[in-house]
Order: structure tokens, then sequence, then C-alpha cells
């Protein structure tokens, strides 16, 4: 079902609320938090929309570090959801994998 683009942005906004409740972690001086920073939107003319997650990992005395995440041809906020989750992990196995590539 095609939503009308006032009805996605406002289910965005709130979904951004309580999306925001369930990935934010609480930070103490030792673990870092992640956030969505935006969601943003983009019709593919079929019905389906390109999807665009800014995510946000702040860290206590180190710098904020921001990742974007691309879903392509999605039709609900919920299927964003259901695949945001395994898409973190995915990024973070391939940054710990990615640590051998830096220079020491």
């Amino acid at each position: 079902m095609a939503y009308p683009r006032k009805v996605l942005y406002l289910a965005v906004f709130l979904g951004l609320t309580v999306l925001s409740g369930n990935l934010a972690y609480s930070q103490t001086p030792d673990q870092p938090k992640l956030t969505i920073g935006s969601i943003s939107l983009g019709s593919t003319g079929d019905g389906s929309y390109n999807a665009n997650v800014n995510l946000a990992l702040q860290r206590t005395g180190n710098p904020q570090v921001s990742f974007n995440l691309s879903f392509q041809h999605v039709r609900t906020l919920d299927e964003v959801y259901a695949k945001l989750r395994p898409a973190v992990d995915h990024l973070a196995d391939e940054l710990k994998n990615a640590h051998d590539d830096f220079p020491h």
C-alpha cells in the first residue's frame, strides 16, 4: 500500500521518536550511544521508496561518528525498521574487520 507523502513524513517523525528510544542505548562514561539522526525517503515511482538512514554514534570524550545506511525499494517504515538492526550488525562486523587495514 502506498502512503501519501504527508503521512509518511509524519510516520517518520513519530517513528524516529520510537525507534530512537529503541536503538539508543543508555550512555555511561564507557558505553557508546547509537541514535538515528534522520530518515529520508525518496519515491521510486512504483509505490516503493528508497530510504536513507543517518545514524550517529556518540561516545563520551570522543568525536561523534555518523554512518548512512541505504535501503532500496521499501514500502513501509516497518520494513525499514526490520532491515535496520541487521544492517547495523553487519556494519559493526565490517568495521571490526576493517580495523586490521589501518596502519599502526
